[in-house]
């Protein structure tokens, strides 16, 4: 099991079952995101995700589709507006 939080520590969070190892991902939405080169990530499967405490505190942005799916939610948690987690899904087949 894995355990984390925001950067304020207000919200927390568990992932149990699989989890990638890290990855960096280098697309211009998650370097515009970030501000940085690059935004670090992890893959999990959403049914092992579980908020411990200040869910109440979640926002959730909804970029608009550049070209085609999967749209990518980000969460943030307030009141400090750090980047949570984001949620992807798989495209439909």
């Amino acid at each position: 099991m894995l355990q984390g939080s925001c950067l304020c520590g207000e919200v927390k969070f568990e992932i149990s079952g699989y989890v990638s190892p890290v990855q960096n991902c280098h697309a211009a939405r998650c370097r515009k995101a970030t501000g940085g080169a690059f935004t670090p990530e992890m893959l999990a499967h959403g049914d092992g995700f579980r908020w411990i405490e200040g869910q109440e505190q979640i926002r959730v942005y909804k970029a608009p589709l550049l070209k085609s799916p999967p749209l990518t939610p980000a969460l943030f948690a307030t009141p400090a507006d750090r980047p949570c987690r984001s949620s992807w899904r798989a495209r439909p087949t």
